[in-house]
């Protein structure tokens, strides 16, 4: 009987644990199998290398699911099979190395922010020293911020400084968002990238910002629509620029006037006026503009050109290429000069040469430009050649430090032929010049809407609903359709359900995790909603990202 009993006990453990590893095999062969059918939206090359980093992930116990998804993304945005691979390539190498920095306990989540901080620059050590600051809370959403601000322009290393000044003195993630969006009204308003991150932060660090009940963040006013910029160099010249930025594209007034001449002792104005277009995000962008410009003795000449910049590493690389009617130099009739500063201003030694008239030859400039901001100091480096039919005709350069003093105000030094950034008619040497930026806001503190008038921008929450469901909605002015797509539906376009003239939404199991979207409206360009945080997409654009905890 007991060896009977014992046989009989023995084929049912036996038995249960074949029907456990038959469901686990199950659960594993399931989830492969709908890998597989997600992946065949693949070209076939590109789906066999795409299988084998996943394969490899999770071999490494890393998640599969983020490759799955960045391969599906470059696939709905029409990318080429070599620039999905790459993606994805990046993108699990950068999860290898968050795990190592964050630990072989970091959450799925922590290892999808991590990755996407280190692929926006951040290093290894600073994920290292977030989970050193928060040994025993959750890294997402420090991690998701120092991304999100290094797609907004602040520098890697000042944003990564920024993200753990504020971890190290105890700030919660209510507080870290609420930096962000700081921040992102300080650029908006016109503050330097770098200055903001700074500022804010150590601001933050030392004064707990307020909360109201629930933990949100307090409501602040929208920015200004437009903002001044104001540059003067005693002695040089003065430059205002009126920019009126709008998400994707924008509009800027500039005008500028010299009266350092390239003749001494004559008190005569270079000056120019220019109307310029503005493409582009935080990364990337170009210009297109026309004006005229008047120099002493000659008439009214039209202005025309354009550029391009781009952010790389924490510097700004900036090109120009500007065309005009240019006085002739006049160097025959120029005594010699030695260098001067000009902070003494204009040189009174020499007799002018007023009455002359100079020629008018048709030239074009050629400028380039590198800043590099580090906290409140920006440091740039420029130069340029003026080349017409008889080929260079001039040449210049300069370098510049920038100390921003508060988001409206800072102080310039520059040393070189000319102010840098700028473009004015000097004596030759090399000349110190000493300035003041100013920018102002434009029209006053704007005033606080009508909580019941409906909002003209675009905006989108993710509001938490019961039985682990989230209600993702829209405000979107004018729409007669919107849309969004994500990873959380192989990102395939999901219609929103309309419930009045400006809200749109809809409710979705989300599971807690980092997810990334886009939106819509009316068929038109994908975008990231105004508002939201945001990081590279590994394709040379942007996507929103939401933290679901």
């Amino acid at each position: 009987m007991t060896r009977a009993l014992l046989r009989t006990r023995a084929a049912r453990l036996l038995c249960g644990a074949s029907g456990i590893v038959a469901l686990v095999a199950g659960a594993s062969t399931g989830a492969v199998a709908q890998e597989t059918r997600t992946l065949s939206r693949l070209d076939a090359a590109t789906r066999a290398v795409v299988e084998r980093m996943v394969d490899s992930a999770r071999a490494d116990g890393l998640p599969a699911e983020p490759l799955v998804a960045k391969a599906l993304e470059g696939v709905s945005k029409g990318a080429t099979g070599p620039r999905i691979e790459h993606a994805v390539r990046e993108l699990l190498g950068a999860l290898h190395s968050a795990r190592s920095a964050l630990g072989a306990r970091a959450a799925t989540a922590e290892l999808q922010a991590g990755a996407g901080a280190l692929l926006s620059g951040a290093r290894p050590e600073t994920l290292r020293q977030l989970r050193a600051a928060r040994p025993a809370g959750a890294v997402t959403v420090p991690l998701v911020v120092l991304a999100d601000l290094v797609v907004r322009g602040v520098p890697s290393d000042t944003a990564s400084s920024a993200v753990l000044r504020l971890a190290r003195a105890g700030r919660t993630d209510a507080d870290l968002m609420l930096l962000r969006r700081n921040v992102e009204q300080d650029i908006l308003a016109g503050a330097a990238p770098a200055a903001a991150a700074t500022l804010r932060a150590r601001a933050m660090s030392g004064d707990r910002v307020p909360q109201p009940p629930g933990g949100e963040p307090p409501e602040r006013p929208p920015p200004s629509p437009a903002r001044l910029d104001v540059t003067l160099f005693p002695f040089d010249a003065l430059t205002a620029r009126v920019t009126v930025p709008r998400r994707g594209l924008g509009a800027e007034l500039l005008a500028a006037g010299a009266w350092s001449s390239s003749v001494p002792n004559e008190n005569d104005v270079t000056g120019e006026a220019e109307v310029r277009l503005r493409w582009g995000e935080h990364a990337t962008g170009a210009w297109l503009g026309a004006g005229a410009r008047q120099e002493p003795g000659t008439p009214v000449r039209p202005l025309y050109g354009g550029g391009l910049w781009a952010r790389w590493k924490g510097a700004t690389i900036t090109g120009e290429l500007r065309r005009s009617d240019y006085a002739a130099e006049r160097t025959a009739q120029r005594p010699a000069q030695t260098p001067r500063d000009t902070l003494a201003g204009p040189s009174a030694s020499s007799s002018g040469n007023a009455g002359l008239r100079p020629a008018l030859l048709d030239a074009t400039d050629l400028r380039l430009e590198v800043r590099w901001a580090q906290g409140p100091l920006t440091l740039g480096l420029g130069g340029g050649v003026r080349v017409g039919a008889a080929g260079v005709r001039r040449q210049w350069g300069a370098a510049s430090a920038e100390v921003a003093m508060s988001s409206g105000l800072a102080l310039i030094a520059s040393w070189g032929d000319q102010p840098f950034s700028s473009d004015l008619r000097r004596a030759p040497g090399t000349h110190l010049s000493v300035g003041v930026r100013m920018s102002p806001r434009i029209g006053g503190k704007p005033a606080r809407a009508s909580p019941h008038a409906p909002r003209e921008e675009t905006s989108f929450v993710v509001l938490p609903a019961a039985g682990g469901r989230h209600t993702l909605r829209a405000t979107v002015s004018g729409a007669r359709t919107v849309e969004i797509a994500g990873d959380f539906n192989e990102w395939q376009p999901l219609s929103l359900q309309r419930l009045n003239a400006t809200t749109w939404e809809t409710t979705l199991i989300l599971p807690p995790g980092v997810y990334h979207l886009r939106l819509r409206s009316d068929g038109g360009a994908w975008m990231v909603p105004p508002g939201m945080l945001s990081v590279a997409d590994g394709f040379g654009g942007e996507v929103g990202v939401v933290v679901i905890e």
